[in-house]
């Protein structure tokens, strides 16, 4: 299973905050077996124009709760920024009950049930 997580400048979606400053540890997280993708450009010495999100950090784990573990473990250590923010919920296992009891809710109405 795998999990990816954004973390997107402050203001986002409407206005990021442009540029934004941030450091990536991109070797410990590759050795820590996690994908750095950047949907930003480098603006400058640590600086990045956001794009369409800012930087995608994915996991593989046993299961989605295991890889959603091990990208939140190296958030703010391996990825340092005072203005990126991310969504902490993503990949819990509370919001995979709550996506399922969602999907079973909507195709039970769907059949008329």
């Amino acid at each position: 299973a795998s999990v990816c997580k954004f973390l997107v400048p402050s203001g986002y979606p409407e206005s990021p905050l442009d540029p934004f400053a941030m450091e990536v540890e991109e070797a410990a997280l590759a050795d820590g077996g996690i994908r750095v993708d950047y949907s930003c450009t480098l603006a400058g010495e640590g600086l990045y124009h956001p794009g369409p999100r800012g930087v995608a950090l994915t996991a593989a784990g046993e299961d989605i709760p295991s890889a959603a573990v091990r990208i939140e473990e190296v958030i703010g250590v391996l990825v340092r920024s005072d203005c990126l923010y991310h969504r902490k919920d993503i990949g819990s296992a509370r919001s995979l009950v709550l996506k399922t009891n969602n999907a079973v809710t909507f195709l039970s109405r769907a059949r008329g049930e």
